[in-house]
């Protein structure tokens, strides 16, 4: 793969100084709103402030980023984030499962042009092609359903001459696995990233100004809360924090040892 007309002087100094850059980058505001409109403060977590790096990096390069993670852990919101002032025209797409060339590459026609068009695999290409002849980002969610025929063709569309297109791939579980078994798409990822449940120390810190229900319980209280539940994913947070505060009537609800039973009984899991 060549990355067209751009220079990698700077890249080792702009990643070194990534990590406190990055946070004055971010796209988003400091409230997010996880389930059922529920109130909350963004936890920017590592991954977070890293998908920033990843995403421009791509950009800049016109290459490929690999976006990773099980479920709920914030790798497509984080990824919308990064995108979110982008100068860059950016598409989002789908893998949807077996998916072929042919439909992805309509997808990503009809996500670009608003028209979902007809023809062959080859005729569906061609037009990508002609699509990405101008900077556009590619965003296919889903990447675990990636197959052999899929990667040829993100191979043709990064590879060829005339195409400006940076492609970013978010996927779960066995996302990566998946990418690893074709070395010619795998030697092509310029920047990637692993999502993973938030250690215990830090989501403990940030707890008390996610939300207000958090905002008065004791350190002990949040630690027993992350032993016994699956806080660590963010989407599961996000569910509790809703649970918790639905069930009282409270007007500035506190966390307390006997909701955290009450919460748990509605929404623990037998793996918790």
């Amino acid at each position: 793969m060549l990355l067209r007309a751009k220079t990698f002087s700077d890249s080792g100094t702009k990643l070194a100084a990534s990590s406190s850059a990055v946070a004055q980058k971010s796209k988003v505001a400091g409230a997010v709103r996880h389930v059922n409109n529920l109130d909350a403060r963004l936890i920017k977590t590592e991954a977070f402030l890293r998908t920033q790096v990843v995403v421009d990096d791509c950009i800049e390069f016109e290459s490929l980023g690999v976006i990773v993670g099980n479920a709920g852990h914030g790798k497509t919101f984080a990824t919308d984030a990064a995108l979110a002032a982008s100068e860059t025209p950016v598409i989002k797409t789908l893998f949807s499962y077996q998916a072929t060339p042919r439909e992805v590459a309509r997808q990503l026609i009809g996500a670009s042009t608003g028209v979902s068009p007809s023809g062959t695999r080859f005729e569906m290409i061609d037009h990508c092609v002609e699509l990405f002849r101008s900077p556009m980002v590619a965003v296919i969610d889903e990447a675990q359903h990636l197959n052999r025929d899929c990667t040829f063709f993100l191979r043709h569309l990064l590879d060829h001459p005339e195409t400006h297109v940076a492609i970013i791939l978010v996927g779960g579980n066995g996302c990566w696995e998946n990418i690893a078994q074709d070395p010619m798409l795998k030697s092509r990822v310029y920047r990637r990233i692993r999502f993973r449940g938030i250690p215990e120390d830090e989501l403990v810190k940030s707890l008390p100004s996610y939300h207000p229900l958090y905002a008065n319980a004791g350190e002990e209280l949040l630690r027993e809360l992350y032993f016994r539940s699956n806080i660590s994913q963010l989407r599961s947070l996000a569910i509790f924090t809703h649970t918790a505060v639905t069930l009282t009537e409270e007007e500035n609800p506190v966390l307390t040892e006997k909701l955290i039973e009450k919460a748990l009984l509605l929404i623990a899991d037998d793996d918790l």
